[in-house]
């Protein structure tokens, strides 16, 4: 459950910035925009925190949060994009996942 819970963000940010935000129109003005910004909120987080384990590094997890996030929602490359959706939704995924067994077993 916690996959399918902590999975659904970067999906939902990934296709709602890919298909629902409009180049024609000035970003600010799209309710999307919000939607997309709060995915990216909520992921941020998790992936810096598995970032600074992984990489030993704060800076480091602040650049590949940074990095991976954005090429999600703004690469016109479909694979790189779907690559760094992949990242996402198995961080976010295990991370919930992790978070709710803790929760559970205290």
């Amino acid at each position: 459950m916690g996959f399918l819970l902590g999975g659904f963000v970067p999906l939902a940010s990934f296709f709602v910035a890919h298909f629902e935000l409009s180049r024609a129109v000035p970003l600010y003005s799209q309710k999307a925009l919000y939607l997309v910004l709060g995915g990216l909120a909520y992921s941020a987080k998790t992936v810096w925190q598995w970032g600074t384990i992984a990489f030993q590094n704060a800076f480091k997890a602040a650049g590949f949060v940074v990095l991976v996030e954005g090429v999600m929602v703004t690469s016109n490359i479909l694979w790189l994009s779907i690559a760094a959706l992949v990242y996402l939704v198995a961080i976010n995924g295990i991370a919930t996942g992790c978070n709710l067994t803790m929760k559970v077993s205290r």
